[in-house]
């Protein structure tokens, strides 16, 4: 019977720490004229940055230290990324090199 009262009793602290979990915020960054929206942005971990293709041009987004490469990005289509860690991430497109951004995850 204790077994089943500490079982039950893990389960609800697990389940109030999710119901107390930090919302993560969405950042966009628009692709335009072959150039970035922003040249640098700061984000919390756990937060998503989405990268729409408002150009009339394909791109390629890289980063290379989280290892994410986006794949061609046709135009009006967006990729996204969760950062789940702290850093300073460099970010460029594939096709276009003078396209780079500076994303700080902390």
């Amino acid at each position: 019977m204790v077994h089943k009262k500490v079982l039950v009793a893990a389960a609800c602290i697990l389940s109030l720490g999710s119901a107390v979990a930090i919302a993560s915020t969405s950042h966009t960054i628009g692709q335009a004229g072959k150039k970035f929206s922003e040249a640098a942005l700061s984000v919390a971990v756990g937060d998503t940055v989405v990268f729409k293709n408002d150009d009339t041009v394909k791109h390629n987004i890289i980063i290379a230290r989280m290892r994410f490469n986006s794949g061609m990005q046709d135009p009006g289509t967006d990729a996204e990324l969760t950062f789940d860690k702290a850093g300073t991430f460099k970010v460029r497109c594939g096709l276009h090199p003078k396209m780079r951004l500076t994303i700080q995850a902390q």
